[in-house]
C-alpha cells in the first residue's frame, strides 16, 4: 500500500502466478550467469597454465 501526498492510498494487486514466473526466470538467469562466471574462471586458469608452461619453455604437445 502506498499513501500519496494528499492522503489517498493506492493498492497494487498482482497475479501471483506471474510474480512466481518472474521470480523463476530471475533465478534461472542468476544460475546461468554463475555458470558463465565459472566457465570463464576455468578458461582463465587454463590460459595461465599454458602461459606458464610456455614461459618455462615446456609446451605440452597434444595430438588428436
Amino acid at each position: 500500500m502506498h499513501t500519496a501526498e494528499d492522503g489517498a492510498q493506492v493498492i497494487t494487486l498482482r497475479d501471483l502466478a506471474r510474480v512466481q514466473a518472474l521470480a523463476d526466470e530471475l533465478t534461472q538467469s542468476r544460475r546461468y550467469a554463475e555458470l558463465l562466471r565459472a566457465q570463464t574462471h576455468e578458461f582463465t586458469n587454463r590460459l595461465h597454465t599454458l602461459a606458464g608452461l610456455l614461459h618455462l619453455g615446456k609446451p605440452r604437445k597434444r595430438f588428436s
